[in-house]
């Protein structure tokens, strides 16, 4: 893919399309077709999206299996304001299939990291 615009249309467009693609798909190529996506800051926002909707479709256990280590990174690294609070929107969908002892060492601690941070959309978002 060329630049972030063009990213940030395909992953808007891919999240469209995964309910007519099998999850078998989801889970063996499109998920690992993004991780480097992952490590960029510019479309982390955009990749996020269609994350979340597998999060959203995927049962407990494909999610504890296959989507968490997958995205555990993304939970405690750097990260643009609008991709905190892309997470901080669907924080309800992350907390509900997460484990407890997941939520304790991975979700929360970016949770109360947001309390902190300077900026007024993230702040917002989070209380």
């Amino acid at each position: 893919m060329k630049d972030s615009s063009h990213k940030s249309n395909f992953y808007h467009n891919l999240k469209g399309a995964l309910s007519s693609i099998p999850k078998k798909m989801w889970w063996q190529h499109i998920l690992p077709s993004m991780e480097a996506e992952l490590q960029s800051p510019e479309v982390l926002a955009a990749a996020l999206q269609p994350i979340i909707y597998m999060i959203e479709e995927s049962s407990q256990e494909e999610y504890q299996e296959i989507i968490l280590p997958f995205i555990r990174n993304i939970f405690l690294m750097p990260k643009s304001v609008q991709a905190t609070v892309t997470l901080l929107e669907n924080i309800d969908v992350l907390i509900g299939k997460t484990a407890q002892s997941d939520l304790k060492t991975d979700v929360l601690p970016m949770l109360y990291g947001s309390f902190d941070s300077t900026s007024p959309q993230i702040q917002d978002t989070v209380l």
